[in-house]
């Protein structure tokens, strides 16, 4: 008798134990998705200053010339510090910000190629600041267009 009743006690141990495991399982999977899609949208989103000296014209797609590299479709842009960038070839980017402050300055020379921001957000030409966009070919698409 005893030999069943311990054989009753160790199944429903064993019972407790894996209805317990998914639920604790669960929960370390969620948190694991959490704690990825936070760190994930961190890096969707990213931002970018022009830090080009801004005595000359430099070149968009030189990496050094920006606090986070190159924009990408991803990142929103910022060119606040008296510079100007060149832009001669295609480029794509979340969101354009020139001069966004009061005293800050930013200039954008488009020569060539097709230069878009997200269909869902701006291009902010002089948000409070002062901003120059001066466009000799190309093109420009944007979702919302800002002058300030």
């Amino acid at each position: 008798m005893r030999g069943s009743f311990y054989s009753v006690e160790r199944r429903l141990q064993r019972r407790r134990s894996l209805q317990f495991f998914p639920r604790q399982s669960s929960f370390r999977i969620a948190a694991a998705l959490a704690g990825a899609f936070l760190g994930l949208s961190t890096l969707v989103q990213a931002d970018t200053l022009w830090q080009a000296n801004p005595a000359t014209a430099a070149d968009w797609f030189t990496s050094a010339n920006w606090t986070a590299g190159v924009p990408t479709s991803s990142t929103d842009v910022y060119i606040n510090n008296g510079g100007t960038a060149q832009a001669a070839s295609d480029t794509s980017l979340d969101a354009l910000t020139l001069g966004n402050n009061p005293g800050e300055s930013g200039t954008l020379l488009l020569t060539s190629g097709n230069f878009s921001s997200n269909t869902a957000i701006y291009q902010n030409i002089g948000n409070q600041g002062t901003g120059t966009f001066t466009q000799s070919g190309g093109s420009n698409t944007s979702g919302l267009f800002y002058l300030g």
